[in-house]
């Protein structure tokens, strides 16, 4: 009787109540696949790391989880791609870098939208870093005419910030037709942004006539 009352108060191990709860813990820690491997760790923790890697600018651990371990580009870190992430995180290294392996379509990847829905070259335009908008605009020229979720475009974004340099870079590539009444706002944010911080000096009086005959020939058209 002794020894059956022993052996009923000790612990069973690995179990946890019915709804199996420390089991499903522990596959989500430690996984055994099918062909025997152990210790895999699972993707939201890659992707975890990813970010670490990128905030401390450690080139080598975010190029073995691009190049060695194979993983998409345009994997998604907090709402942003591991290029808006490095951009963000001002690691402007590992930003060319990644912008050197992307593809023209992961290029124009956005931001989530609760994020701002904005391209990597939205987001430099606000840093000033041109060498690194040039990068992007030699991989993927349409870049310079993506809106963000605002309806802004990077020449915009970096004007309403006061980049003047960035600001004349990226006018001097965008198409002037995407500044047409016709195709949205874009001339007439541009030219409040550019009055408000005097980025543009006496430019801005050129886009201004361009904006004001443009207007009138549109009218006169229709």
């Amino acid at each position: 009787m002794h020894q059956e009352r022993q052996s009923k108060s000790e612990p069973e191990i690995g179990v946890e109540g019915s709804d199996g709860k420390e089991d499903e813990i522990t596959e989500m820690i430690h996984c055994e696949g099918l062909d025997g491997e152990e210790d895999v760790i699972t993707e939201d923790f890659r992707i975890v790391e990813l970010g670490k890697s990128i905030r401390k600018g450690d080139w080598n651990a975010v190029k073995q989880f691009f190049v060695f371990d194979k993983h998409p580009l345009d994997t998604i870190i907090e709402g942003y791609t591991a290029l808006h992430f490095a951009i963000l995180a001002e690691k402007y290294e590992i930003a060319e870098e990644l912008i050197m392996m992307m593809s023209e379509t992961d290029l124009e990847r956005k931001t989530a939208w609760n994020l701002g829905g904005h391209t990597a070259l939205t987001l430099v335009a606000t840093t000033g870093r041109t060498h690194l908008a040039r990068c992007l605009v030699e991989r993927n020229h349409s870049l310079l005419t993506i809106a963000n979720d605002q309806g802004h475009i990077p020449v915009t974004a970096a004007c309403a910030v006061g980049h003047k340099e960035m600001t004349n870079y990226l006018y001097a590539l965008t198409p002037l037709e995407i500044f047409l009444p016709q195709n949205g706002r874009h001339g007439s944010d541009l030219m409040r942004a550019g009055m408000d911080n005097k980025t543009f000096g006496n430019r801005i009086i050129k886009i201004f006539l361009f904006y004001i005959v443009s207007c009138v020939l549109g009218i006169q058209d229709a």
